[in-house]
């Protein structure tokens, strides 16, 4: 079985970290001195670390989506689940692999395998069907699975309805409430800022690659003017989470469906077996 989820408003609320995941990832737009790349990689590592320490407090995962990673995992040591997959509409790849790493990390495995964004290869197909439209179709998502996987198979979570998916799927489509929550930006600078520091990140080689970027012509090649560019780029209006989220009840829901049809087909196999072994003797 397969799990698959959007990314924007299903997953998490990427509107406040943007910015901060774009700078440390300037690899992924520009060819950068070996040093430098070496160094945002590791100061990466260090703010996915430490944001993952701040949830679900800080919030900018959805409240109740690790723990849904974990039964997920779960899933998945018992053979009841293949993998878990991001098919998202978003086109920062960066921003698709940064949930990825938090909840991976959070599981201690890769749980999540593949992030498809916008502008992957294998979504050229549904531009040159829907020319202006951002659609998700079942003929693209069994590509990315990459088997003959049949629809009974595959649960897909997203707050949004995509027709051709949502005809294939039926009851395995959950459109789940969106989660919109803009995470305090200045508690994901004092964790940008850390990170920066303890991976000794040269700030002026920093700074012109960065504002090179941005397009930002007179600047100062400072830590601390980094970080109110940022901020600045980041900050506006705060929507209060759900105290009650009914897209997390749909997900355990999905999750206890799996294991019943997990326990299901792993009974059929066996029995299976046996009937074989009888033969055979």
């Amino acid at each position: 079985m397969y799990f698959v989820f959007d990314l924007d408003a299903t997953l998490a609320d990427m509107s406040a970290p943007y910015h901060f995941i774009s700078s440390l990832r300037l690899p992924f737009t520009k060819i950068l001195p070996v040093n430098l790349a070496k160094e945002l990689d590791a100061a990466y590592k260090l703010f996915v670390e430490r944001i993952l320490q701040k949830e679900p407090s800080l919030g900018i995962l959805r409240p109740g989506i690790l723990t849904i990673m974990e039964k997920l995992e779960s899933l998945k040591k018992r053979g009841y689940l293949t993998t878990v997959i991001i098919y998202s509409n978003n086109s920062h790849l960066p921003s698709l692999e940064f949930v990825r790493d938090l909840i991976n990390k959070h599981v201690g495995s890769k749980l999540i395998s593949e992030c498809i964004h916008w502008e992957h290869p294998i979504r050229n197909n549904e531009k040159e069907l829907y020319p202006g439209m951002y659609p998700k179709t079942w003929n693209t998502l069994s590509r990315i699975i990459g088997q003959r996987v049949t629809k009974k198979d595959v649960f897909f979570f997203d707050d949004l309805k995509h027709p051709d998916l949502y005809s294939a799927l039926k009851e395995n489509y959950y459109k789940v409430p969106p989660y919109k929550f803009h995470a305090p930006v200045a508690e994901i600078a004092d964790i940008f800022k850390s990170a920066i520091k303890d991976a000794h990140i040269s700030i002026p080689q920093f700074a012109v690659e960065l504002f090179d970027i941005l397009n930002i012509k007179n600047y100062f090649k400072s830590l601390t003017y980094i970080i109110t560019i940022l901020q600045d780029l980041s900050y506006y209006g705060i929507v209060k989470p759900r105290t009650y989220d009914h897209g997390i009840v749909m997900m355990n829901q999905a999750i206890e469906r799996a294991r019943i049809n997990g326990i299901k087909n792993a009974k059929r196999r066996g029995h299976t077996l046996k009937k074989r072994y009888y033969v055979q003797k």
